[in-house]
């Protein structure tokens, strides 16, 4: 077996995937664990709604990470080189707020790739982004 530093990073999907392998692993085994008194019913219950959570919040994640990409984008560039215009919606101040949460610098290192900008038409906003991959 590699050492954890060798090996890749797993992508969002990959992860999915093993926690769904994991799901349905504890499906097929916690009934006979209940049943032997190593888990008692409510216990394995809550193991399995939360591994069900655990997926759901990675499919998400598979499902929206070009747009989650470009989300963190628009951060990094405020971040960087201030609000664009007048009609962006967050402030240099918000988006160092945003990026200084553990939650936003990890996804920040998972998805570096994305652009969008955020433009206000009236009274409301509209994002136009597109993928990054070639550029910067």
């Amino acid at each position: 077996m590699s050492s954890a530093a060798t090996l890749p990073r797993p992508t969002i999907e990959d992860q999915r995937d093993e926690v769904a392998r994991e799901i349905r692993q504890r499906e097929r085994l916690y009934p006979e664990w209940v049943q032997k008194g190593r888990y008692k019913p409510e216990t394995a219950d809550k193991k399995i709604r939360d591994i069900r959570a655990a997926h759901a919040s990675l499919a998400f994640l598979a499902q929206y990470a070009e747009g989650i990409r470009l989300v963190i984008k628009v951060l990094q560039r405020v971040k960087r080189f201030g609000p664009a215009s007048d009609d962006t919606i967050i402030s240099d101040s918000e988006a160092e707020d945003m990026l200084r949460q553990p939650a936003v610098r990890a996804l920040v290192e998972a998805f570096p790739n994305g652009k969008v900008e955020f433009r206000r038409i009236g009274s409301q906003f509209c994002a136009a982004g597109e993928s990054s991959d070639s550029e910067e």
